[in-house]
């Protein structure tokens, strides 16, 4: 990729605008981006100059490691278009679940509440952002989560979904978390055991049925 270069804001006659381009295929994301669920950070690269835009819009490629996702999060501020380059994307968007193959696409609308992760072959994808934002800035996300992508669907159904489906694919979210069922029902066997014994104890001290 050629290295970005800032165009003047007015150009005087006989200048020549500068085209800043590349070759997508040769980005490599090597810098932090936002935080994932697990405390590390997805890795990001800027196609082009950002603050040659006055930061109106932004293009990043960005890369998230397999099964890994961003917690729950929303942009205040910017709209922003997600395309598929290599892997899988899993984008829960205010309350429903889609899968993005490779040359998949959607747009997040500003203000809504959204999570995107990888599969198990993780996620290579552009990200476009307008307006968009320096990195580091705190102001273009509020996170309201941070719970594990395999909560919500198990690897085996995900490996399962995204080999067979080839188009975008709207899930519900029908069941609860599954280490939160199993957290309930811990607690559930935990009350019963101890009723169990209450009874057994009374009962032995001629209490419980006179």
């Amino acid at each position: 990729m050629s290295t970005p270069q800032t165009p003047s804001p007015a150009l005087s006659s006989g200048q020549t605008a500068v085209l800043q381009q590349g070759d997508i295929k040769l980005v490599t994301p090597k810098s932090d981006f936002l935080r994932l669920e697990n405390g590390k950070a997805a890795l990001e690269e800027p196609l082009f100059d950002l603050a040659s835009t006055g930061y109106q819009i932004g293009a990043r490629l960005i890369s998230i490691p397999p099964n890994q996702a961003f917690a729950r999060h929303i942009h205040p501020n910017a709209y922003h278009f997600i395309f598929v380059q290599q892997g899988t994307a899993i984008l829960e968007y205010d309350s429903a679940r889609y899968i993005l193959q490779p040359g998949g696409y959607c747009l997040v609308m500003k203000g809504v509440v959204h999570k995107l992760g990888a599969g198990p072959k993780g996620l290579l994808a552009v990200v476009v952002n307008s307006p968009t934002y320096d990195n580091g800035d705190p102001s273009h996300v509020t996170y309201f989560e941070a719970e594990t992508l395999e909560s919500v669907e198990s690897r085996e159904e995900l490996e399962e979904l995204a080999e067979t489906d080839q188009s975008v694919r709207r899930i519900l979210l029908v069941w609860p978390p599954r280490q939160g069922v199993i957290v309930v029902a811990l607690l559930v066997l935990a009350v019963l055991v101890a009723i169990t014994s209450v009874a057994f104890i009374l009962s032995s001290l001629g209490i419980l049925f006179h």
